[in-house]
This record gives C-alpha cells, structure tokens and sequence, in this order.
C-alpha cells in the first residue's frame, strides 16, 4: 500500500510516497521499541538519580546522553530509509527542530503500522510554500 506524508520540514513542495512494506514495516516497529526503551532507560535513569551517590552523576550524564544519541541516530536512520531522502534531504534532517523531527519519524511510523490513514491535507501541501 502507497501511503503519503508531509514532508514540509525538508524543504519539499510535495509529499513523499513511501510504501507499506516488510522492511518499513518492521523498520517502523524497531523505531517504535526503541523510542519506547529509551523512554525507559530514561525514568530509571531518573530514578536512580535520587538514590545513588553523588560520584555516580558522571556516569549518570553519559548514560542518559548515550541513549539519546542512539534514538537520534535511529530516528535519522529510520527517516532516511524509509523515505529514500536523497543527501541533501537527510543532511535537512539536522536542521530540523528535535519535536518536529520526533513528531514526523512518529507520524511516518503510525502511517506504516496503519495507526492513521490520514493523508496530507490541502492545507499541508499549501503549508509547504511558507
């Protein structure tokens, strides 16, 4: 199945068509998990934060920001496969802001799974112009 999405924040008029196959599909299920694990990691991290030792803030800090970097990583890589952004669209991915981009890789991933079938309004495609 051919499904369409807004992609405005790359700098492009039209939307991008991308398709419901094994490989998105399952690229959209990783993404999903691991967004969620990330989520996670980040609450016990937090958690543990109040009950471990002052000299554990160091490790604490490189934790919470390696799993960071691993979801922008996975996001990035997950955008870029499934919408074949060329280089200077995956390269647009770093201008765009952290909410949008989750917002998008979310709303790429919920269109592939089928959790919404909406396709991009007329209002949207107009949107791109701004």
């Amino acid at each position: 199945m051919k499904l369409e999405i807004d992609a405005h924040l790359l700098g492009l008029k039209d939307p991008i068509e991308f398709q419901t196959t094994q490989g998105n599909v399952r690229a959209a299920m990783v993404f999903l998990r691991d967004s969620a694990k990330a989520a996670i990691d980040v609450k016990k991290s937090e958690t543990q934060s109040s009950t471990t030792k002052a000299t554990d803030d160091d490790l604490e800090m490189m934790t919470y920001l390696e799993i960071q970097l691993q979801t922008f990583d996975k996001m990035h890589d997950f955008l870029v496969k499934v919408l074949r952004l060329n280089k200077k669209q995956a390269d647009k991915l770093e201008d765009v802001d952290v909410d949008s981009l989750q917002n998008l890789a979310g709303e790429v991933a919920a269109k592939l799974l089928l959790m919404d079938k909406k396709a991009p309004t007329e209002a949207d495609r107009k949107s791109n112009t701004d």
